[in-house]
C-alpha cells in the first residue's frame, strides 16, 4: 500500500473517530478498546492533535468558512499598502480566534505562511549577489500570489491546508 494511501485512510478514520467522539458516541478510551491500539499509535503519529493539517473543518458554518477564505486573501493586502499583507492577517486572526477554533487554526497557517515567506525572501535577497537569489525570488513571488488562492479555496471547501514549505513559528 503506497504512503498516500495509507495517509487517506487514516485520515478518513480520524474523521470517524473524531466525529464519533464529538457526537457521544464513543470516547477516545472506548475506541482504542475496541479497535486497538495500534491505529491509534500511527494516526497519532501522523496526525498530531495541535497541528492537525489534514483537518476537516466542513461542518462549521458557512461563515465561519468564509472569514478562514478573507484570512487567507487577506494577505494580498499588502499588495495595495506597504506592510498591510502582515497587519490585516494578524488582526483577523486575533479578532475571532477565541470564538472560533478553525479560525485559530488558519490563523496560525496564514501568519506562519507569512512569516516563513518574509525570512525566505531575505535569505534570497542575500543570495542575489551570486546570482542564484533572482530565479529564487521570482519563484518566490509566484508561490505568495498562488499558494494563499489555494489556502483560501481549501478554507472556503472546510479544509485547513499546510502551506508547502513553511516553517511553524507560531503553533
Amino acid at each position: 500500500m503506497c504512503l498516500d494511501t495509507f495517509g487517506h485512510e487514516l485520515v478518513a478514520e480520524w474523521n470517524f473517530i473524531s466525529e464519533s467522539i464529538l457526537d457521544g458516541r464513543a470516547t477516545q478510551s472506548q475506541y482504542r478498546r475496541s479497535s486497538g491500539e495500534s491505529k491509534v499509535v500511527k494516526m497519532n503519529s501522523l496526525i498530531s492533535h495541535e497541528t492537525s493539517y489534514f483537518f476537516d473543518f466542513r461542518g462549521i458554518s458557512m461563515n465561519e468558512r468564509t472569514y478562514c477564505m478573507l484570512l487567507h486573501f487577506s494577505v494580498f493586502a499588502g499588495l495595495a499598502v506597504p506592510l498591510a499583507g502582515l497587519i490585516v492577517p494578524i488582526v483577523l486572526w486575533q479578532l475571532k480566534k477565541d470564538e472560533m477554533p478553525s479560525v485559530d487554526a488558519h490563523g496560525k497557517m496564514v501568519l506562519n505562511f507569512i512569516l516563513s515567506s518574509m525570512l525566505y525572501a531575505v535569505i534570497f535577497g542575500a543570495l542575489t549577489f551570486v546570482l542564484i537569489g533572482i530565479p529564487l525570488l521570482l519563484a518566490l513571488s509566484v508561490t505568495c500570489i498562488v499558494l494563499p488562492i489555494i489556502g483560501g479555496i481549501k478554507a472556503n471547501d472546510g479544509v485547513l491546508w499546510q502551506y508547502p514549505l513553511i516553517i511553524n513559528f507560531v503553533k
